[in-house]
């Protein structure tokens, strides 16, 4: 999923690559997400049940970022609480899904009022 974004310009966060010892991990991940303009969660029956994941989608809700779940072995209806409530992507439709996104990230960009 990160090299399908990040090969459309995207810049990718994943705190297994991003974070380095002696980071404050927490803090670190807090600021990704707040300064995120979307958040893609992989969504498999082993991350729907990490604490950390639950917490990173409740977090990205609460301050309104679009979530975008991206269906590992799961369908919509196995998803928790919020989360159906967005359009999904598909591993076996992943070229498309991120294409879709790069472009929802790319309108919503050239359409911020300038300052």
């Amino acid at each position: 999923v990160a090299i399908a974004l990040r090969s459309l310009k995207l810049t990718v966060f994943i705190s297994s690559e991003s974070l380095v010892s002696g980071d404050a991990w927490a803090a670190t991940i807090r600021r990704n997400l707040l300064g995120a303009r979307e958040v893609c969660v992989i969504c498999s029956a082993k991350s729907m049940k990490s604490q950390w994941v639950l917490a990173e989608c409740g977090a990205a809700w609460a301050v309104e970022k679009t979530i975008t779940p991206i269906l590992v072995d799961l369908e919509p209806s196995d998803l928790p609480h919020r989360l159906p409530e967005s359009q999904v992507v598909r591993m076996r439709d992943l070229s498309k899904g991120t294409k879709a996104i790069a472009r929802r990230l790319r309108r919503a960009k050239s359409a911020k009022p300038r300052s």
